[in-house]
């Protein structure tokens, strides 16, 4: 594997990023040497073990984060800290430790707020776990249980660009794309209809 990442990146050169998942253990100390070889990043796709409760999610959270960042910064890789709104996987009858970590507003915004302090500021990335990731109750997507709820709070803690830009901008594209269906492309002009129009 070492050698087919060392490979690749090669052939690419710097047209390629990759970014690795080191798993749920909080503790930068305990990651085995091997899952940060050839990456330009590492980000822990489900950070801390939420069978402990919310608690113990964002107290790890807020301790190891910047040990992350600091391990990371010494090898030479970019950190990106992980947030998510719950998590609940008693449902998968191939969960070998089922948990459930009930999907918190609140809580949800602490953690985005821990993974905000703690960003890489080189990158600005900050991994959601999940969009939609119903199988394992992290979804973020509109829901009739917690409605746009997850949505509104990544909006409000990381929110977009101004969206008084966002409508200008789609009303000129608008504008331009109309013109351009209603213009329609050039046909060439037949010798008859040439005649027709110089006499």
């Amino acid at each position: 594997m070492h050698e087919l990442l060392g490979t690749v990146k090669a052939r690419f050169e710097d047209n390629i990023y990759l970014v690795g998942e080191v798993g749920g253990e909080p503790d930068p100390a305990k990651t085995q040497e091997n899952h940060t070889y050839s990456m330009d990043s590492v980000t822990n796709y489900l950070f801390s073990g939420a069978r402990d409760g919310w608690m113990n999610v964002l107290g790890n959270a807020t301790r190891y984060y910047p040990e992350w960042n600091s391990m990371m910064t010494t090898k030479g890789i970019k950190y990106i800290p992980s947030a998510y709104p719950g998590y609940n996987n008693t449902g998968n009858e191939d969960a070998p430790n089922p948990t459930a970590l009930p999907p918190d507003e609140t809580k949800f915004e602490e953690f985005l707020y821990i993974a905000k302090e703690n960003v890489d500021t080189s990158l600005n990335i900050i991994m959601l776990t999940s969009w939609n990731e119903w199988k394992d109750a992290t979804m973020l997507e509109p829901s009739s249980e917690s409605a746009e709820t997850f949505l509104h709070v990544v909006h409000d803690i990381i929110p977009e660009f101004p969206s008084v830009l966002a409508i200008t901008l789609f009303i000129i594209l608008t504008g331009v794309a109309s013109l351009v269906s209603r213009r329609g492309p050039k046909r060439p002009i037949t010798r008859r209809q040439a005649a027709q129009h110089s006499i």
